[in-house]
């Protein structure tokens, strides 16, 4: 799988292709971590439109949140944007978008890049 992110005003980017594979979301997740300019306001858009849907493992799904859970607190205020090509993606990152809701934190999932990037970055709250 490729993964990588970039950190824009507003929120963190992340783009994955390929397969998907959580040993490598967790060495990413750790190096937004270290990363200086990453600071926990930073809303999430988790680019999924290029990942092959036979390669996601609904089990994976809540692996994936619990890593992310370990990088970004439970009171991170930042929304999380899934943006997504299909139908697959959009069922496989509804449900991830369910374990990354906090009483803080709201999850959607998109077919529009702007719109995904204006929830990220908290430009329509």
């Amino acid at each position: 799988m490729n993964v990588s992110y970039t950190i824009h005003p507003g929120y963190v980017r992340f783009t994955f292709g390929g397969e998907m594979n959580t040993s490598e979301v967790a060495v990413i997740l750790e190096d937004l971590r270290k990363d200086p300019d990453f600071h926990d306001s930073l809303g999430f858009l988790w680019d999924v439109r290029d990942v092959d849907p036979d390669t996601v493992r609904p089990a994976a799904i809540p692996e994936i949140s619990a890593l992310a859970r370990k990088i970004v607190s439970e009171q991170h205020p930042g929304n999380v944007a899934f943006l997504v090509a299909n139908a697959i993606g959009f069922g496989m990152s509804r449900m991830a978008s369910v374990h990354a809701e906090t009483d803080r934190r709201r999850a959607n999932v998109f077919y529009d890049e702007a719109e995904a990037i204006a929830f990220a970055s908290g430009k329509n709250d």
